[in-house]
């Protein structure tokens, strides 16, 4: 989608909809598991849990972890009991990116229209979600554009992901002084033929 970063999104929690996943979400998925035996039973590895944390959790944005972020996973393997718990996803995903991470649940227009989004904070803004949910969903609106000024009869169709079409509209399209009519479709109108009998 233009002018958002789609790379660090993650999507899942929802079975009915394929997961769209990052590198760092599926290593913790595959990885975590393991690396909570290792701390649990250190005699059963050769190798230490924060090797193991460096090697199978790698940070993305930078060479190793430091001991802050160190004592970030060991409260989360002192604690975490359910790899798909939202909080602990955020948590994880913010050890390894280095980024502050959320969730919100976004919907279609059918109760089984869900799904999870984590997300960068700082890179997605209420409304970036609110458009990203009704492109994913494909429930935003759609209206044909007609410049009367121009006097030609040709229409520009424009795919609206706002829940305010004129103002998003009027931002897109109009200028100083710039007039918005809108009309809605609201069905067609059946017009009765006389013939002489």
């Amino acid at each position: 989608m233009d002018g958002w970063d789609n790379s660090a999104v993650v999507l899942y929690g929802n079975r009915n909809y394929m997961a769209e996943t990052t590198e760092e979400f599926d290593r913790w998925m595959e990885n975590f598991d393991s690396l909570a035996s290792c701390y649990d039973d250190p005699e059963e590895w050769t190798v230490t849990w924060k090797e193991l944390a460096n090697d199978w959790l790698h940070p993305t944005n930078k060479e190793k972890y430091d001991e802050a972020d160190f004592k970030r996973w060991e409260d989360m393997l002192k604690t975490c009991e359910d790899l798909d718990d939202e909080k602990n996803i955020c948590e994880a995903l913010e050890i390894m990116t280095g980024k502050e991470y959320s969730h919100v649940q976004i919907c279609g227009s059918c109760q089984g229209d869900w799904q999870t989004m984590y997300y960068p904070v700082d890179d997605w803004s209420k409304e970036s979600l609110e458009a990203f949910a009704m492109l994913y969903f494909n429930t935003g609106s759609e209206w044909d554009v007609w410049d009367e000024e121009s006097g030609e009869d040709e229409s520009c169709g424009y795919y609206v992901t706002s829940y305010n079409p004129r103002e998003w509209l009027e931002n897109e399209l109009c200028g100083e002084g710039d007039e918005l009519v809108m009309y809605e479709f609201t069905g067609y109108s059946q017009v009765g033929n006389w013939t002489e009998g």
